[in-house]
């Protein structure tokens, strides 16, 4: 996922997931996720520190959808960081287009109908076309799908994802259809 130069992201615009707790998650995978990849929502962790104790704020990640289980979009608040005689300092502002490293924690936005956010065209399969119903991928990646046949949302249009003075590639507007 990092090794590629396909910038992967999201942007919420309009998400319950910002106002219900119960849609925003902290899961934690043992791969590399990109950010914006669908992703399978498991089990509670395992605590870091303690044996035989459940983490109650993070649960297990799988890349992918599997229409019936419960599912959410990576959210990655990956900032800039540095470390200096080993103390880590992090710039607070989000950087789009980093993976999430494996067993790091991620927020993962559990949709619903009618959220509204933006997804890098390097998370679909194929280049997102304005007007076409997605669903999520086996990968973690979106391909066309039906609507009302578990998660889809439509792409309203694509445009230019400009960061500083620089065209990044696309990003696709994208409304929840069914979940």
């Amino acid at each position: 996922i990092g090794g590629n130069n396909i910038m992967k992201f999201i942007e919420k615009i309009l998400m319950a997931s910002e106002d219900v707790q119960s849609y925003l998650v902290t899961g934690r995978c043992e791969n590399e996720l990109a950010d914006g990849s669908i992703v399978t929502i498991g089990d509670l962790c395992d605590h870091a520190v303690y044996k035989n104790v459940k983490d109650m704020n993070a649960r297990n990640l799988t890349a992918g959808y599997t229409k019936g289980k419960r599912y959410g979009i990576v959210d990655y608040v990956g900032v800039s960081q540095g470390t200096i005689q080993q103390v880590v300092y992090r710039v607070g502002s989000k950087v789009l287009g980093l993976p999430v490293p494996a067993n790091e924690n991620t927020r993962v936005r559990i949709p619903q109908v009618g959220d509204e956010f933006y997804l890098a065209d390097g998370n679909f399969e194929a280049t997102p076309v304005a007007g076409t119903v997605y669903t999520g991928k086996a990968d973690g990646s979106y391909v066309a799908g039906t609507e009302g046949d578990g998660f889809t949302f439509k792409v309203e249009y694509v445009t230019d994802k400009i960061m500083g003075q620089v065209n990044a590639g696309k990003k696709a507007y994208c409304t929840v259809l069914s979940v």
